[in-house]
């Protein structure tokens, strides 16, 4: 995934996934809505590592890359970066990719 292009979705959910969260502690439809998100980004990272597990292309195994990329593509982490050290996201996804998991 391209860090740029994740950067900017990451700038439009972070803040739903945030409000969502926090209506999940009083609400049990936004408690299911919260699996629901939980579940879809493991499979979304899944699938991303599946594209990059080309011969050759991950420095770890396939558990370990989806593990590393639901961390690093996660919205508590953009925030994080973002409105807490006033990163550029997209520098450091883009370093982070290659010093951890591709080849």
């Amino acid at each position: 995934m391209d860090a740029a292009f994740v950067a900017r979705i990451s700038l439009r959910v972070a803040p739903i996934v945030k409000v969502v969260r926090e209506a999940a502690a009083v609400d049990p439809e936004f408690a299911a809505i919260a699996t629901e998100i939980t579940a879809r980004r493991r499979q979304d990272m899944a699938a991303a590592a599946e594209v990059l597990a080309r011969p050759g292309g991950l420095k770890m195994g396939l558990e370990e890359a989806i593990g590393t990329l639901y961390v690093l593509y996660s919205p508590d982490v953009f925030t994080a970066l973002t409105e807490d050290l006033r990163w550029s996201i997209e520098r450091w996804l883009a370093e982070m990719l290659h010093r951890t998991v591709m080849s």
